[in-house]
């Protein structure tokens, strides 16, 4: 069935006449008589009876208005409802990220854009960097907020747009009673045979710590792999080990001497925090807000926060 066909018998048969469709439609009262003379013939069947003064329906008629009329009811349904995700009046926001973002810095960013959006669902998964932007990738997410996304490029190519938001310091803690930490600051190759605990594959802090002994020519004494951060940070409360960790997951443990910092001489090390997604989806309205949002947010998180840079 010819969908133009069966808008223009609907609209003769709802306005009650050719010409006052024709009118609406904006086409000539031949060509509308037309159209709907090769529907009854495609179908088979008269559908309006004719005369001078006015039309009437066939019973077949009667039949195909009721079931037209759903039709376009059914269409400017879907057209006001897909004008609502264009307009953020409804729709849902796939959020994938890091354990470490997920506690620290994405609730405030959520929160603001749920006060702004209330229409919005999101769903928001914690997990490693690679699996977040795996995600993405395989569209099973629209958004994934990931750290150090330098060393992952190998990992997505051309197919994600990247947009950096900030850097977290990240420090050697340990236990206070660890004599490292009882040194104003060593040289980095005293850290050759320090129990190394590191992070599970995938993660971004795991990546770095593997780096920096790498630079640094160290083969490092790794005693264990934790994927879970309060885990890794109980371990070395009771006095096993040294990991890298973002100092804003640390700051508390530190400030009341649960936990040390040791001090490396020519180190800086930082977390690059960066938002991805898919180039497929760099038109959708919704993602793009949330970029744009977020961005604006940034330099507040900074000033809250000042280990970011």
């Amino acid at each position: 069935m010819n969908l133009n066909q069966l808008k223009i018998f609907f609209t003769v048969a709802n306005k009650k006449g050719f010409s006052l469709a024709a009118n609406d439609l904006y086409l000539t009262q031949p060509g509308i008589s037309i159209q709907v003379r090769l529907l009854e013939d495609s179908l088979g069947v008269q559908l309006i009876e004719r005369n001078r003064r006015n039309i009437k329906l066939t019973d077949a008629g009667e039949v195909l208005f009721s079931f037209a009329k759903r039709i376009f009811d059914i269409a400017q349904e879907a057209e006001t409802v897909i004008a609502d995700y264009k307009t953020l009046r409804r729709g849902t926001l796939r959020i994938h990220t890091t354990r470490i973002l997920a506690k620290f810095y994405l609730p405030e960013i959520l929160n603001e854009f749920i006060k702004n959006y209330p229409s919005i669902k999101i769903t928001l998964k914690a997990g490693n960097s690679l699996e977040a932007m795996s995600a993405v990738l395989n569209f099973e997410s629209d958004i994934a907020v990931i750290s150090n996304i330098a060393v992952r490029r190998r990992y997505y190519g051309k197919n994600l747009l990247a947009i950096p938001l900030f850097a977290d310091k990240v420090v050697l803690v340990s236990s206070p009673k660890n004599i490292l930490s009882k040194h104003n600051e060593i040289d980095p190759k005293e850290l050759a045979g320090e129990p190394i605990i590191i992070r599970e594959l995938g993660s971004g802090l795991r990546e770095l710590t593997l780096e920096f002994f790498r630079r640094e020519g160290i083969s490092p004494h790794i005693i264990m792999e934790l994927g879970n951060l309060d885990a890794i940070k109980k371990v070395m409360e009771y006095g096993v080990g040294s990991s890298f960790m973002t100092y804003s997951m640390v700051k508390e443990e530190v400030e009341n001497g649960i936990l040390g910092v040791i001090n490396l001489s020519r180190t800086n090390l930082s977390s690059d925090y960066t938002m991805v997604y898919h180039k497929r989806r760099e038109t959708s309205a919704l993602i793009k807000t949330f970029v744009n949002q977020t961005l604006k947010m940034t330099p507040r998180l900074k000033k809250m926060n000042p280990n970011l840079s």
